[in-house]
């Protein structure tokens, strides 16, 4: 019987420290498995909803700054469309010959030989640049360039050489101009000599 007290007082402790390892094993599954993510969701929870409140309650300064934002937005795309609408579809040289001839009788400033250049096409648009020799005076070639600048199409000055006076204070001056064009949607044109 002694034998059999003992086994069972074994199988006894045995049996509770199998029961309390289970428990703790229990315990710490459903912490990990459970509870702590049931935790962090929940923080996770109250931290939007507390975004969301704040968000809520800065509603009308949010709004405000939108439509601020959207008034500076059309403000900026005022003046790019036009810059937009100063550009044309083709090189149109002959108008722009045209353009520089009015100009040029208009101040005083006598035109004496104009030399095109190459298309040079890029990813966005395309543009040639226009070699002219000129002659006048110092009045009449400022005249010039504030008319220049006044064009309906978007050209921009890239050199300027103005020679000494050969008397009668009329200065030769050799003006290198950039004119802007948009190539045709989906046109793989490469530089070429333009008409």
């Amino acid at each position: 019987m002694k034998i059999l007290g003992n086994f069972h007082t074994r199988l006894g402790w045995w049996l509770h420290a199998t029961g309390f390892t289970l428990l703790v094993g229990s315990l710490f599954a459903y912490g990990q498995l459970v509870a702590f993510p049931l935790a962090r969701a929940y923080e996770r929870d109250r931290e939007h909803v507390k975004w969301l409140r704040d968000q809520f309650l800065a509603g009308p300064g949010l709004r405000s700054k939108h439509a601020e934002l959207q008034r500076t937005l059309m403000g900026m795309l005022q003046p790019a469309e036009a810059i937009r609408q100063r550009v044309p579809e083709e090189p149109r040289e002959a108008e722009f010959l045209r353009m520089i001839t009015e100009i040029a009788d208009a101040t005083g400033v006598r035109l004496r030989e104009y030399t095109p250049g190459e298309v040079e096409s890029h990813e966005r648009h395309a543009q040639f640049e226009a070699y002219l020799k000129c002659e006048g005076t110092y009045h009449a070639i400022c005249e010039f360039f504030a008319r220049l600048h006044e064009l309906p199409r978007l050209t921009t000055a890239r050199e300027l050489k103005i020679e000494p006076s050969r008397g009668e204070d009329v200065y030769p001056f050799e003006l290198r101009l950039m004119l802007y064009f948009r190539l045709q949607p989906g046109s793989s044109e490469g530089p070429s000599r333009h008409a």
